[in-house]
């Protein structure tokens, strides 16, 4: 079973995927504004060279302690966000959302 580690840096997005198949690849990571740089993108590149390289077998992602640090502060950040766009949103009512039904 292939092993992809993702290394990479939140303070410029860049990152770089190691494959035990010896491909090794480069690459920034998408820009969120004012928040910085998103690790979706390495997590995505290491997906789709499983896929495609591999076939869609089965692989392991490593994240190095460095890139760890970068989806744990990422992560933090988007949850305070979205935490502080909720604070202005109406209370739900038993009428909004999915899954309500008329009871007909």
């Amino acid at each position: 079973m292939p092993s992809i580690t993702l290394d990479g840096t939140e303070h410029t997005g860049l990152y770089r995927g190691q494959c035990t198949c010896g491909d090794v690849w480069n690459g920034q990571a998408s820009a969120e504004g004012t928040y910085g740089y998103s690790p979706a993108l390495p997590v995505a590149d290491a997906a789709v060279h499983a896929k495609l390289v591999h076939h869609g077998g089965l692989f392991t992602i490593v994240f190095t302690q460095r890139f760890k640090l970068w989806l744990e502060r990422y992560w933090s950040a988007a949850s305070d966000r979205l935490g502080a766009s909720a604070a202005h949103l109406p209370p739900p009512t038993a009428r909004s959302g999915f899954g309500w039904r008329s009871g007909r």
